[in-house]
């Protein structure tokens, strides 16, 4: 390894007092109050590929990734399998090829090594340096449909919504799962992005004008929103209810009608279970057949404030 990156990688020769030398986990230790993200559980650490972190300056991101390191470090990854590096001290695309393939060569058959590039915008024209490296070291790129939407899902673009395993409070492993857009927003700029038009703000009017689309919008934003709090399923049954969330123990489950009438018969299967509710396009809260009908924007309004 380059010696300049030597003050960045104390964990590969104290790997039992990496959290103890390195500086920003210093500074974490130094503070009355820490945080430890639930990023750091979601990280991979058995699916080969390359992942990125995005975010603004100062919030965090680095400290995140020497957090991470040290996990897996504690979870049993030998330390001289994860190298840090700092796009600061990389002149260019050149470079970063020729650090990459030096840290991946003469690597056991087999063996999973963790780099980490951070301020990787630092490095003029990255992104070739990383496809080169990817198709020349044969890293593992995502090959599948599947593939590509856990990646968006880690991105926070997508959400995959599972089934609802009702007796085990756990997502179905075989059964379809729905996968929405995180926020409206990116639904309206893929859209103008695949088929442009002049006036995207008129298209945005006319999709959230029509009962189809709107409808599949608004499920989805109360689905996200749910899902940012509690673990978050469908119910796929006789009939489908569109959110199960799942707290103290039970599941709780929520219909989503947004549309002028609800009809009886659009909430037989919702009718089988207690603690549900109807959010709806409502003004006032009302009920039908004993299932309390709430209008949407007091519903997510009740979540809590913290996530």
């Amino acid at each position: 390894m380059d010696t300049c990156f030597d003050a960045y990688n104390l964990h590969r020769t104290q790997p039992g007092q990496f959290t103890s030398l390195d500086h920003h986990l210093q500074a974490l230790a130094a503070q009355p109050y820490q945080y430890e993200n639930p990023l750091i559980q979601s990280l991979p650490r058995d699916i080969p590929g390359i992942y990125t972190i995005g975010g603004g300056r100062q919030i965090g991101k680095t400290t995140l990734l020497k957090q991470w390191m040290a996990a897996l470090i504690e979870e049993g990854v030998p330390a001289d399998a994860i190298v840090f590096l700092t796009g600061e001290l990389i002149e260019d695309h050149h470079a970063l090829v020729e650090i990459l393939h030096n840290h991946t060569k003469n690597q056991p058959e087999g063996r999973r090594i963790y780099i980490i590039i951070d301020e990787i915008t630092y490095v003029k024209d990255w992104d070739k340096g990383i496809k080169f490296s990817a198709d020349a070291f044969s890293i593992d790129s995502y090959k599948t449909v599947s593939d590509y939407c856990e990646l968006l899902s880690t991105m926070d673009a997508l959400f995959i919504q599972r089934a609802l395993v009702e007796d085990k409070l756990v997502g179905a492993p075989k059964k379809a799962r729905k996968i929405t857009f995180t926020d409206p927003f990116i639904y309206h700029a893929i859209k103008q992005w695949i088929d442009p038009v002049a006036e995207p703000s008129e298209r945005i009017q006319k999709d959230v004008s029509d009962p189809m689309v709107s409808s599949d919008l608004v499920e989805a934003i109360v689905s996200n929103h749910y899902s940012r709090h509690y673990p978050t399923y469908y119910i796929k049954a006789s009939g489908e209810i569109d959110v199960a969330y799942v707290k103290d123990k039970k599941f709780w489950p929520i219909e989503v009608k947004w549309r002028n009438q609800i009809r009886p018969k659009d909430i037989k299967q919702l009718s089988k279970y207690k603690h549900c509710e109807i959010y709806a396009k409502a003004w006032e809260r009302g009920s039908i057949s004993s299932i309390p009908i709430i209008p949407l924007p007091l519903g997510l309004l009740s979540l809590p404030d913290e996530f």
